[in-house]
């Protein structure tokens, strides 16, 4: 195998086409296919499922591209020590945009005397999951319940969802709401990739309870928005009603539910670890949260 067939694969996966891959690398359809039928012969794997003229990768073909990413990777970074002499200084990270909100400013603002050149990107935790998986981040901090068995998983602190309604709804006068309660609002919720919705379904579901929300926005400050305007009950982190503040809003408890997430962080499996990332990563587990 070469790092020929590799740049190959790659492009052919992240393509999902033969066609679009030889377009892109500027070769031929028949010397793309030859390449992965030639490393279908040297693995004795089938890599692709070829259905209705479109490819679907295998699981053995899932092993060998997040091998080849590593390997790829690799060979980038050789190259940036041979050019400049040391690994490359720059570090991109990603975090949740809970996370991002409410701790990353601080930490950011200590790290940065550790390596003033990271790159960091807030977005929810589906795709920086995603993202790491493809080596565009060197690490990320999320909130996801369900990881992937590619990843290493760090986990930082525990945070708490609360439900939050307007001061004007009738529920407002309860100590405490039930689940039956709610069954009759209106639900205002992130969307379904982000790890905060991934922790309020899944935990609704084991008391087999399904909300259909009305709002679904990537934006806590939009759903507590709505929330002051009366138009539905949310559930969000205790941190950002700490850094909000929203008005006309109260926080009531639900009868025999909690929602505690854990923030982890997480990066590839196999992944080579710059004494500079090495030390951020150091930072981000000893720093205090709180």
């Amino acid at each position: 195998m070469t790092l020929r067939h590799f740049k190959i694969f790659i492009s052919v996966v992240k393509h999902k086409s033969i066609t679009l891959a030889a377009k892109s690398l500027f070769m031929t359809q028949p010397a793309v296919s030859l390449a992965i039928k030639e490393m279908e012969l040297y693995y004795g794997v089938k890599l692709f499922d070829r259905l209705s003229r479109k490819l679907f990768i295998t699981v053995e073909g899932q092993k060998v591209y997040d091998s080849a990413l590593t390997i790829m990777k690799s060979v980038d970074d050789l190259y940036d020590q041979i050019q400049l002499g040391s690994y490359p200084n720059q570090i991109r990270i990603g975090a949740s945009i809970t996370f991002g909100a409410y701790y990353l400013p601080k930490i950011l603002s200590e790290s940065l005397s550790i390596n003033p050149d990271i790159n960091c990107t807030i977005t929810n935790s589906g795709e920086l999951i995603d993202a790491v998986l493809k080596h565009e981040l060197d690490f990320a901090i999320v909130e996801d319940p369900l990881l992937s068995d590619r990843l290493i998983s760090i986990p930082l602190i525990n945070d708490q969802l609360v439900l939050v309604i307007n001061q004007d709804n009738p529920l407002s006068q309860e100590k405490a709401i039930s689940l039956n309660q709610l069954r009759s609002q209106a639900f205002l919720l992130r969307e379904k990739d982000s790890g905060t919705r991934k922790i309020v379904d899944s935990v609704f579901l084991t008391h087999n309870f399904v909300v259909e929300p009305r709002m679904e926005s990537t934006s806590t400050v939009a759903l507590l928005e709505a929330v002051k305007h009366n138009l539905g009950v949310t559930i969000v982190s205790q941190r950002m009603i700490d850094l909000l503040k929203p008005q006309n809003t109260l926080i009531k408890p639900i009868r025999n539910v909690s929602f505690e997430r854990p923030f982890t962080l997480i990066h590839v499996k196999n992944k080579y670890i710059s004494p500079s990332l090495k030390e951020l990563i150091d930072h981000f587990k000893k720093i205090s949260l709180n």
